[in-house]
């Protein structure tokens, strides 16, 4: 294979992931409006507490709390590409649970320093996140806590329930509102630590920490590709046959031949292609035999389509590093000013 050919096959894999990448970064800075939920702490305060201590007894007005109650704790950051208005709000940001499930306090802990904001609850199974201030500028967040109660699980001391309350919780949890321009709340997890400066090093350098399937098979599907490039590039899995340097009709081609039902088909270079018989085969005048090696198509096309398959796994993880690197620098960033 020639260098012309080597460099197409890697500009059509680049420009493919590009491609795809510019698709997903359109797609998603398409829209104006975007607020994100970053989950940061859900703590069943009995069951996770105080369980190891029999003595120790948590109260909350005055009164020991149940083996049921739960702390939720989050913000709301405004990642859109513009600043949120009072006249695009229609229905403020609420929180709603099933009817089984309680709401019993909450209250706003910070916020960023020109934002003013408070949550109330509206009713058992509805909190109600109020913006006061005229602007919600993008980059902006509040953060809130809240105490919930969870319904009992009857369950066997030998068979307990699958899910702990706080997983239940948060199950259990919806967000709604109606704000113009913008689509449902988009809900993470705050990121256990700072990011490094290089984000895509950041999230492969945890393979072993955090074993994160997604980089292991994004990383296998691009070496099988690359591997499946090379080998049909050196020739490694080619198939040897027999082929023939003849002088048909006057030129001298390197055939190979193919039996047929009505003949021999000779295939040669420059999509050249010819019926005959055996005996007019046999009877061409100075052929010989040589070892001729041809190559697997299909080696190229998996291989490509392994390759992008595996850039574009590690693009996504990429995209996913530098949202929580932007989320933790947006938190942090408020946090200390």
């Amino acid at each position: 294979m020639d260098n012309q050919t080597i460099l197409t096959v890697l500009g059509i894999i680049v420009s493919t992931i590009l491609a795809l990448w510019a698709i997903v970064v359109t797609l998603k800075g398409s829209r104006n409006v975007k607020i994100t939920f970053v989950s940061e702490l859900l703590l069943a305060l009995t069951d996770d507490i105080t369980q190891s201590f029999d003595d120790l007894e948590i109260t909350f007005r005055d009164k020991p709390i149940s083996s049921n109650l739960v702390l939720f704790r989050g913000y709301f950051i405004n990642t859109g590409r513009r600043d949120i208005t009072q006249e695009m709000i229609e229905d403020q940001i609420s929180a709603h649970l099933p009817s089984e499930f309680e709401w019993i306090d909450c209250k706003v802990t910070e916020v960023s320093s020109s934002l003013n904001a408070e949550v109330k609850v509206q009713s058992k199974q509805q909190i109600i996140f109020s913006i006061s201030t005229g602007l919600w500028k993008k980059n902006e967040y509040l953060k809130f806590e809240t105490l919930a109660k969870v319904p009992v699980v009857d369950a066997a001391p030998e068979n307990p329930p699958k899910e702990k309350p706080a997983d239940r919780l948060r199950n259990a949890i919806t967000f709604r509102h109606r704000i113009a321009d913008s689509y449902r709340i988009e809900e993470t997890c705050k990121p256990m630590s700072k990011p490094n400066r290089l984000p895509f090093f950041s999230s492969f350098s945890n393979v072993f920490l955090l074993r994160n399937i997604r980089i292991i098979i994004g990383s296998c599907f691009l070496v099988v590709g690359l591997a499946l490039l090379a080998a049909w590039q050196t020739d490694f899995m080619a198939k040897k046959k027999v082929g023939y340097i003849a002088t048909i009709d006057g030129v001298e081609r390197l055939v190979t031949v193919q039996a047929k039902r009505d003949g021999l088909v000779l295939s040669g270079e420059d999509t050249f292609s010819q019926k005959t018989t055996l005996s007019e085969f046999n009877e061409m005048p100075h052929k010989q035999a040589v070892l001729v090696t041809q190559t697997e198509d299909s080696l190229l096309i998996i291989g490509i389509l392994y390759s992008i398959t595996g850039g574009l796994f590690l693009v996504l993880i990429l995209l996913r590093s530098m949202k929580d690197r932007r989320i933790l620098n947006l938190i942090d960033s408020k946090a200390k000013a």
